[in-house]
């Protein structure tokens, strides 16, 4: 099965475009233990980076036979350069939640 975006999440724009290019990181975590990205890749979107979620959920999916139920409560959260949190697709369904700018991958508030 290939993992599909709804249509929404694809859409950008120039503005987008150059809003949101940078390093983004994917970790994998089940809220319990975290699976972290050091590494990252360059976009130049946030569509873009969710286009990569997907391709790297695909490809999970691929080298991993588990049934459907090992992958309850797991999600793909997806960080930007400062450790923002922009959203994250569950594994499961593949539903894609937004968060707010003030939520970190380690699930600190940042001060405003």
């Amino acid at each position: 099965m290939t993992a599909q975006a709804p249509d929404d999440v694809l859409v950008t724009s120039h503005k987008e475009s150059s809003l949101f290019a940078g390093r983004y990181f994917f970790h994998l975590t089940d809220g319990r233990q975290t699976l972290t990205d050091d590494t990252g890749i360059e976009v130049r979107s946030i569509s873009d980076a969710r286009a990569q979620a997907l391709k790297a959920i695909d490809e999970l999916r691929a080298e991993d036979d588990l049934a459907t139920e090992d992958w309850e409560g797991w999600r793909l959260e997806v960080a930007d350069q400062f450790g923002t949190i922009v959203f994250a697709i569950t594994l499961v369904d593949l539903s894609v939640e937004s968060y707010p700018k003030s939520r970190t991958a380690s699930g600190r508030r940042l001060c405003h």
